[in-house]
């Protein structure tokens, strides 16, 4: 089956979007600035997750309750995540063990 008329509307929004990603990716660009200035944002004093948790522990000991909420906030998208795709990701992965 070639790829002509096969292709799903998906394809061709995507084709002629193409052209206006490049200019969409500048203008986000140019104004990233503003948008990081405007909502207090620095680049500067940024950090992942995972750092921010450790930063909990201080020369006065270990904040427990803080490393717990701080561990439970970065580990629930991820669980959030896996559990909306179980069912795609087990058939995805189980799909390619069929031999045919």
């Amino acid at each position: 089956m070639g790829s002509g008329e096969s292709k799903g509307s998906g394809a061709r929004l995507l084709s002629l979007l193409r052209p206006y990603s490049l200019l969409f990716a500048a203008t986000i660009a140019d104004i990233e600035p503003l948008i990081a200035e405007e909502s207090g944002f620095s680049v500067t004093e940024a950090m992942t997750a995972p750092v921010a948790v450790v930063n909990f522990m201080n020369y006065e000991g270990w904040e427990w309750g803080k490393i717990a909420a701080g561990g439970s906030l970065v580990m629930a998208p991820v669980l959030i995540f896996s559990l909306a795709v179980r069912r795609y990701l087990v058939s995805g992965l189980t799909a390619g063990a069929v031999k045919g």
